[in-house]
């Protein structure tokens, strides 16, 4: 990635140009601001730039101040979160105290203390965040998506495929044909996975053999439809319907076009099928959240 710049908002101004030089050995420019109107001032104009923000946990909120703010570190994250939700960042803790406080008030935060050992950590995650800067801008663009991982509705290695599905919406990596259906596939797999390890109220453990599901199974018992298993004497009966009818079309749209064969040689659709599918997955990744939201904390 090109982009190698920083900004960091810290009235100690020493310890700013000390970091100026330990960053410069990773080819990182470390641009200083010493007020948080500085720091917005300064991301008005340039906060396509950055890869990332370092925050002071204690400092001045405006240059009529003086004295460090300890409202400050609040205020600073409301603003990013609110204008820039995009850049990542960290924190800086000069004291084992406030430490433990921004590890308490916000345990989201990656904070770390003003000691050799803490700078190490920090470069280690700023070498991430560089690497996976054009992800969290993404990312930030539909926060909603990723709500569910957050919340433990998802494991992890689901949010890799979203990733994938927005690059290619949004056009910096374009996915095979093949690949961007099955990547469609392969996530509503997981929310069926998930709606049966949460519950088989939910969907049926004989929908699923070891690692493979039923998919057409699946759609039909969240539907609200009859479902009769091979080689089971009895109905499985959903007496009531889960989903919305158009998620139900989305689930069907995504598994009727991630069939095999059907995205190669003269059957292979146009980018307007490609889009349409993707934009149903996401659909269905999204009252998957809703639903999941309105279990929590799964009483039933």
């Amino acid at each position: 990635m090109s982009n190698k710049k920083l900004i960091i908002c810290d009235d100690d101004e020493g310890y700013c140009n000390s970091l100026k030089r330990i960053f410069s050995t990773e080819g990182w420019s470390l641009v200083y601001t010493e007020t948080l109107d500085d720091l917005k001032q300064d991301l008005v104009k340039n906060n396509k730039e950055y890869f990332a923000v370092i925050l002071d946990i204690k400092g001045l909120i405006d240059n009529k101040q003086s004295v460090e703010n300890s409202g400050f570190i609040g205020t600073a994250l409301t603003f990013l979160d609110k204008n820039y939700p995009e850049i990542p960042r960290a924190i800086l803790s000069a004291e084992m105290a406030d430490f433990g406080d921004i590890q308490k008030y916000h345990p989201e935060e990656k904070v770390f203390q003003k000691s050799r050992d803490g700078q190490d950590a920090l470069k280690s995650l700023l070498k991430y965040y560089q690497e996976f800067a054009e992800i969290y801008k993404i990312r930030s663009r539909q926060p909603e998506l990723y709500n569910s991982f957050e919340k433990g509705y998802l494991l992890d290695m689901t949010k890799s495929k979203l990733d994938n599905l927005l690059k290619h919406i949004y056009g910096l990596e374009i996915m095979k044909p093949a690949h961007l259906f099955n990547q469609c596939r392969e996530i509503l797999e997981d929310v069926f996975t998930a709606l049966n390890n949460k519950s088989d109220s939910y969907l049926p453990n004989e929908f699923f053999t070891g690692k493979k599901l039923n998919f057409n199974n699946c759609i039909r018992f969240l539907n609200g439809q009859d479902v009769t298993l091979q080689n089971y004497r009895s109905r499985v009966f959903q007496r009531v319907k889960i989903i919305p009818d158009f998620i139900g079309s989305a689930m069907y749209m995504v598994h009727n076009n991630s069939g095999e064969g059907l995205h190669t040689g003269d059957l292979k659709p146009s980018n307007f099928t490609e889009m349409t599918t993707i934009y149903a997955c996401l659909d269905c990744l999204r009252w998957f959240k809703n639903f999941m939201d309105s279990k929590d904390p799964f009483k039933d």
